[in-house]
């Protein structure tokens, strides 16, 4: 009887080869050390994408390696600060256009001045 993998959509699929079992628990481990996916693939001799399917949490999910769960919640902490700052940064570009000043946007965002002053000559430099 062929022993079946149920993927966390609940498709039943075909089993794993061990090779593809034994790499996803390796780049796991060394996501979790700090290593980058383009390292890891190097390292490993391993298609970017497979590393990038892993990291995403769309392949292998079932494979279990200690630390990763906790790995898993800071990345996604980590994007979730990431998209702030990208919204903080477009409504920024958006004031500078609209003609306010650096002191008035650090005041309504409640954001640090020479954050902002970076931004705005960020825009001057683009405009040349």
């Amino acid at each position: 009887m062929i022993d079946f993998h149920t993927n966390k959509k609940g498709c039943q699929e075909s089993p794993r080869q061990p090779q593809k079992v034994s790499n996803a628990k390796k780049v796991k481990e060394l996501l979790i050390k700090g290593f980058v996916t383009k390292q890891i693939a190097e390292k490993l001799n391993i298609n970017k994408d497979f590393v990038a399917n892993i990291n995403n949490n769309n392949h292998f999910s079932y494979v279990e390696v200690e630390g990763w769960d906790e790995y898993r919640a800071k990345r996604k902490a980590w994007n979730e600060k990431i998209n702030l700052y990208k919204e903080i940064a477009f409504k920024i570009l958006e004031l500078i256009d609209n003609g306010y000043k650096t002191k008035p946007i650090a005041e309504i965002l409640d954001f640090p001045y020479h954050t902002i002053k970076g931004k705005e000559e960020q825009k001057d430099m683009n405009n040349l």
